[in-house]
């Protein structure tokens, strides 16, 4: 959910980010071999923080809910790559 989140906030608003924060409520349990997927959607940001909440669910039900701040990174600020 952690990586899902992240990947919400560079799509919503065009900027890397590091998480802060993550509550995660854990709601049933996931049989082995169930197709999880993730979902998300950015609550609201300003120009150093973004807020966003998620959900992993599987075929018959959530599985776990979460809520993550993540802090902005420059846009100026070049990552290293590695190869």
């Amino acid at each position: 959910l952690d990586a899902a989140l992240g990947s919400v906030v560079w799509r919503a608003i065009d900027r890397r980010c590091v998480t802060m924060r993550l509550t995660l409520d854990y709601l049933t349990p996931a049989r082995v071999g169930d197709w999880i997927e993730a979902t998300g959607e950015l609550i609201g940001h300003d120009e150093h923080m973004a807020h966003v909440r998620g959900r992993l669910y599987g075929p018959r039900h959530d599985v776990l809910g979460g809520l993550g701040d993540f802090a902005l990174l420059s846009p100026r600020r070049q990552l290293p790559v590695r190869s």
